[in-house]
């Protein structure tokens, strides 16, 4: 699995005592949800017949693709300017062709030379003499060679994000500052607002960490829907109540289908 797709996961550190204390997310794993989330087709096929490649870059298609860069950075931002995009790269005929191509050509062994070390920005130079040895993209490249420069040709993709470090006082700090009160975090109910008073003291500044910055963005989110659609307070003995709803039904049905089965 692409570590990426969890890499700004929040830990089970953000959530309120009583949940970290629940013996069900001792052992929690973001990617065990990831990969409950895929078909089980799909998971079948990446365990007997699918590229490493291949199955990395369908789980990226089916989490980060869908539900951050085309609905955040594409739909949203669109539409928020009133503007209806196209992505020609995601027409369904081109799809299924590319996702028929071999691993090889799509990711190239291509080793950088000395001389162009300096072209390749810094979150290459900072990479391993691996990675820096691929190629990505490469029959695409090769493709449109005739007509892009060589200045393009030969540079090195690099992702365009938003920024994540902000200055302490400056008006992003000060909007989470009056939107993550005590008061607002505790209204939810699942969470612990010793570590969120934590990230507003460590994501500011130019050496804010971002990891903190994130924390701050997932609980600024739900507080909001929260206050927006009245969402009632989670608790201890709700959560309890309904699991053991849930673990009273599915004795029954378990066995009726064994029955059944039999």
């Amino acid at each position: 699995m692409p570590a990426t797709l969890v890499l700004w996961h929040p830990t089970t550190q953000i959530f309120a005592p009583w949940i970290r204390e629940l013996k069900e997310y001792e052992a929690l794993d973001c990617r065990d949800t990831v990969m409950a989330s895929l078909a089980p087709e799909a998971r079948a096929k990446m365990r007997s017949s699918w590229h490493p490649m291949h199955s990395a870059q369908y789980m990226w298609n089916k989490s980060s693709l869908a539900n951050v860069l085309l609905s955040c950075l594409g739909d949203r931002t669109e539409m928020a300017h009133s503007i209806e995009a196209r992505t020609p790269f995601l027409d369904h005929h081109l799809t299924e062709y590319v996702n028929k191509l071999p691993p090889s050509v799509k990711l190239a062994y291509s080793p950088v030379q000395d001389d162009q070390q300096s072209e390749q920005g810094p979150l290459w130079k900072n990479a391993g003499s691996a990675l820096q040895s691929l190629k990505e993209k490469w029959i695409l490249r090769e493709a449109v060679r005739p007509y892009i420069t060589d200045e393009l040709y030969k540079r090195r993709k690099n992702p365009f994000l938003a920024p994540t470090r902000w200055p302490t006082g400056g008006p992003l700090h000060r909007l989470f500052q009056r939107l993550l009160t005590r008061e607002a975090v505790d209204a939810l109910g699942f969470l612990d607002y010793a570590v969120v008073e934590e990230a507003l003291e460590r994501a500011y500044d130019l050496k804010g960490d971002t990891r903190a910055f994130r924390i701050l963005v997932y609980v600024a989110a739900w507080v909001t829907l929260g206050e927006r659609f009245g969402v009632k307070k989670a608790n201890k003995e709700d959560w309890l109540q309904e699991n053991r709803t849930k673990a009273a039904s599915q004795p029954f049905t378990n066995g009726a289908y064994s029955k059944v089965s039999m």
